[in-house]
């Protein structure tokens, strides 16, 4: 780029930059991601964060001025984050926008718009922890802010340089790196977004194609058994004014750890790690409108990780699946993505005996478990459970009356479990 700001173009072609280094280095960084949680998606999360960062700005018109471009970059990555890293990013790219907002993105500008990143990010985490990805931004905004007056390339070199050496010192920074002899994955992928920006700005290859400092993965798998942390990644948009968002930080920190909130009025991104699924999604429930709920077994990542990326253990021969009555599209997606067979439902459009059987032997499986998600239509699961009982299916209904109820039911499901034992740790 031959200009000295941080202009529109130079937007998108960094963008584009890193989400083509992240897609490159996704497998890597999987495979470094041993902090919080050794579940290896630390680079796949990054990645379709970016991606989702980059939607955003197609959609707007080719000459959008910069204000309008950093706005939607940063709102379209909080509403697309995955997991623990994808929400920080997400922060990070909200800081820098808020940062550059209304400047002319001369380099001292992105200079101090790179500490507005570093600041928003750590602001966001309720406890945060140096060797991460927090502190790698932060020796990148701090170097680029004794270089800004050099130029923009002299900054954004600076920056990248700093970064990378941060990166090396995060496995000595924290146990968990120093045990495993590798560097912070979400530390990688930061390194990755700056190397594209170096290379954008400057002209030259990227960095983050060269060797990193790493000492290889461990030397034994991972022990899952060793695993105790929290058992569950819950993630969710959340509508809600921003008087009621301490008291939801407040109640899902006693819940669990890895707690992030980012956003702003009305909309926030919440993520954390806990056990109690129901308690965590209740909390959502009483500071405003939770949405595009996603739980994930943190176990179920630890345990392929274990296996060096062997798909996670299939059902028994057995055959086993849950069968949910769903309102709307995204439920309907949700519950289909956690491996419901559903049936659509809800107020004003009851599911019938006969549409709620249709869904039993469509899951195509021997044992079956029903959540009904309405007291009204309690009933009419347990008279479609007998009509599929008769045909030799073995079938229990758990009398779930809302879906957040639902939700935690099927966030604890573990089809290599008993069928008795399923049911009732579900139950």
């Amino acid at each position: 780029m031959s200009s000295d700001r941080f202009d529109p173009p130079t937007l998108r072609a960094w963008v584009a930059a890193g989400l083509h280094g992240l897609a490159d280095a996704r497998e890597e960084i999987d495979e470094l991601n041993v902090y919080p949680v050794p579940d290896g998606d630390t680079g796949t999360n990054m990645h379709l964060t970016v991606a989702a960062a980059a939607e955003g700005l197609d959609d707007l018109a080719p000459d959008a001025d910069l204000a309008t471009m950093l706005s939607t970059l940063a709102r379209a990555a909080l509403l697309g984050a995955r997991g623990n890293s994808g929400v920080i990013l997400s922060q990070m790219f909200k800081g820098f926008a808020d940062g550059l907002a209304g400047s002319a993105g001369d380099p001292p500008e992105v200079a101090a718009a790179l500490h507005a990143a570093a600041d928003a990010a750590y602001a966001a985490v309720g406890d945060p922890v140096e060797g991460t990805m927090l502190s790698v931004l932060k020796s990148g905004a701090e170097a680029g802010a004794a270089a800004a007056d050099g130029g923009l390339s002299a900054l954004v070199t600076a920056v990248a340089q700093a970064a990378r050496e941060a990166l090396g010192r995060t496995t000595e920074q924290l146990d968990a790196l120093r045990a495993a002899g590798v560097v912070d994955a979400g530390g990688r992928g930061v390194c990755v977004l700056l190397d594209a920006l170096e290379g954008v700005v400057t002209g030259s290859a990227p960095q983050s194609a060269r060797a990193v400092p790493r000492r290889g993965r461990p030397a034994t798998p991972l022990d899952h058994g060793a695993f105790s942390g929290p058992a569950y990644e819950v993630m969710f948009l959340l509508d809600a004014p921003a008087d009621t968002v301490p008291g939801l930080r407040t109640a899902l920190a006693a819940l669990g750890d890895s707690l992030v909130v980012v956003g702003g009025e009305p909309t926030w991104n919440v993520h954390v790690h806990v056990d109690d699924v129901g308690a965590a999604l209740e909390a959502g429930i009483a500071a405003g409108r939770p949405h595009r709920i996603r739980v994930t077994s943190l176990l179920d990542g630890v345990a392929a990780r274990a296996r060096h990326g062997e798909p996670a253990a299939q059902a028994p021969a057995s055959g086993r699946a849950v069968v949910s009555v769903v309102a709307g599209d995204g439920l309907e997606a949700l519950f289909s993505a956690a491996g419901a067979t559903v049936v659509r439902g809800g107020p004003g459009r009851r599911a019938s005996t006969a549409e709620l059987l249709d869904g039993m032997r469509r899951a195509g499986a021997h044992d079956l478990i029903v959540l009904p998600n309405d007291a009204d239509s309690l009933g009419v699961a347990e008279a479609a459970a007998e009509h599929a009982r008769a045909d030799g299916l073995r079938v229990e209904v758990i009398p779930t009356r809302a879906t957040v109820q639902a939700l935690a039911a099927l966030a604890v499901h573990d089809p290599t479990h008993r069928y008795e034992d399923d049911v009732v740790t579900m139950t």
